[in-house]
């Protein structure tokens, strides 16, 4: 009678599966399969809303007075509708003496009242200025999209031509950052008399890999398409390139590497103790004489 369990415990030792051993050829290929999905995926995320809001970070506006600069100058506050229908919200700030007027194309963060700074130097230097916010920024409606702002950049333009009456002649198209691709994408679209760019970048896809190096083994065109470098080379009028020689968000070289591949007239003003979101809070004097006469026709 003893022998019987072990007869049962022999046979149920006889049916069970043997473990299963990952040998180190399967490893490999279940990293290599891994590997290879993930290269597949993260093309699709740079086209969501996942690498939309890693990139554009709006901040809203709480409703208020509107600014008056040191200068007297007083924004009038200006709604327009985009092409997709959302209301835009803009300060116009008039400088009475101006012939010109900025058209301000600002970068990925904030809101238009983190610009007043600009508004304030483009005035003294002889400007008029148009400060709007992309959708989904400061008062804007909407949602914002990489797409949307350059949109945006094309509706604002068309307000200051048709709205507020300026001939293309003068209208100066300005952006900062990210908003230099969007500057530059207007000006190869619309007329324009001259073309301000300020910490500008190469492309998106330059920045992203600059600061993530494992983006690098994508090709650029899986990236959002803002390419500074290949639109740059269709501009014909007067161009301006400002960078802090200090700026570790994008880097002095991309305004260089733009400057090269540019059409003449074109000038780079490097300023040497400016970082990226102080352009012009140090090196004053270089910032507002390089506008002048940028903006008076002497460059």
């Amino acid at each position: 009678m003893s022998e019987e369990p072990e007869a049962k415990t022999n046979e149920n030792a006889v049916l069970q599966k043997p473990p299963k051993r990952y040998t180190l050829k399967k490893i490999v290929y279940l990293l290599l399969f891994t590997l290879v999905l993930l290269y597949g995926l993260l093309p699709v995320l740079f086209q969501t809303g996942f690498f939309t809001r890693a990139v554009l970070i709006p901040y809203k506006l709480d409703e208020g007075p509107q600014p008056v600069l040191s200068n007297g100058i007083k924004a009038e506050q200006i709604f327009f509708k985009n092409r997709s229908g959302d209301k835009l919200c803009a300060w116009y700030f008039k400088n009475p003496r101006a012939r010109r007027v900025i058209v301000f194309d600002h970068g990925n963060a904030g809101n238009i009242s983190h610009r007043l700074y600009f508004a304030e130097v483009f005035t003294r230097c002889g400007a008029s200025v148009f400060l709007f916010d992309y959708r989904g920024y400061g008062s804007s409606d909407g949602t914002a999209t990489i797409p949307g702002i350059v949109d945006d950049g094309l509706s604002a333009y068309d307000y200051v031509q048709g709205q507020l009456g300026y001939a293309p002649q003068d209208i100066i198209v300005a952006g900062e950052s990210i908003g230099s691709a969007v500057a530059l994408t207007v000006a190869s679209n619309r007329p324009c008399d001259r073309i301000l760019l300020q910490a500008p970048l190469r492309s998106l896809a330059s920045v992203s890999k600059f600061h993530f190096p494992f983006l690098r083994i994508y090709p650029d065109f899986v990236f959002p398409q803002l390419d500074n470098v290949n639109t740059i080379n269709k501009i014909h009028v007067p161009l301006l390139l400002i960078h802090g020689v200090r700026d570790t968000l994008i880097p002095f070289d991309n305004s260089t590497d733009l400057l090269s591949v540019a059409n003449q007239p074109a000038r780079l003003v490097p300023l040497p103790h400016c970082g990226h979101n102080d352009i012009g809070l140090s090196d004053t004097d270089v910032y507002a004489a390089a506008l002048s006469d940028f903006i008076a026709d002497k460059q």
